[in-house]
């Protein structure tokens, strides 16, 4: 399956947030492009460190909630994280012998899949948290 990618996109996210241990996507650009990369290793320590990065947006501009940077709910917020991708941007298939509880990755959705997905997946995250 083929995907075009705009600014901001992002491959392999799968394999960013721990789901699946290798990379299930390729890039090939058309054209000269600007991108960049980011080690696996030192975003997941963004949500596990001990050492929370503070913002650096003085909060005058945008406000601050001390539980963001509270290490427990980083941890919470990588796994809805992990779940929001692994159940919005590509087919999952269950399997025993996967690394992650979310199954094994299949492809990548088209996506008018995806936005459909993420919409679904909100409005669940919004009742769960109505009944809590």
């Amino acid at each position: 399956m083929e995907r075009i990618l705009g600014p901001g996109s992002i491959v392999n996210v799968l394999c960013l947030l721990g789901v699946w241990p290798a990379s299930v996507e390729t890039v090939k650009c058309d054209e000269t492009t600007e991108a960049y990369g980011i080690n696996t290793e030192e975003f997941t320590q963004l949500f596990h460190d001990e050492q929370v990065p503070t913002p650096i947006t003085p909060p005058t501009t945008i406000p601050t909630h001390q539980h963001v940077h509270d290490k427990r709910h980083q941890q919470v917020l990588w796994r809805r994280l992990q779940a929001f991708a692994s159940k919005t941007m590509h087919m999952m298939v269950p399997d025993r012998d996967a690394p992650t509880e979310h199954g094994m990755p299949v492809f990548v959705l088209p996506p008018e899949n995806i936005a459909e997905r993420e919409m679904l997946f909100e409005l669940r995250e919004k009742d769960e948290m109505k009944n809590r």
